[in-house]
């Protein structure tokens, strides 16, 4: 089988358009793990807080953490439609894992 120049453009067009693709996860990837480690700081916070009981400072706290839970949750609905469960499953265990 002989493979001529428009099958070898064709390739290595796909080739760079999984490129960018790949480029593009790597970066969603990257936010959601950097979104999830400032709950983790915010919750430790939280718990500081609690162990003061100063209800202001937790009110503040609870706040931040709303906003950045919020700012999270609309990151992940943006890119839900590009990823089945299985890979949302194992993006979810990959970072959580690294948090």
């Amino acid at each position: 089988m002989e493979i001529n120049k428009n099958q070898i453009v064709n390739i290595l067009n796909r080739l760079d358009d999984l490129e960018i693709e790949q480029q593009k996860n790597k970066e969603f990837f990257t936010m959601v793990k950097n979104r999830l480690l400032e709950l983790n700081v915010c919750v430790n916070g939280i718990l500081d807080i609690i162990s003061y009981e100063d209800d202001t400072l937790y009110k503040n706290k609870m706040d931040q953490y709303e906003n950045i839970k919020l700012l999270f949750i609309e990151e992940l609905n943006k890119h839900e439609d590009k990823f089945d469960d299985d890979e949302w499953k194992q993006l979810m265990n990959q970072i959580i894992g690294e948090c």
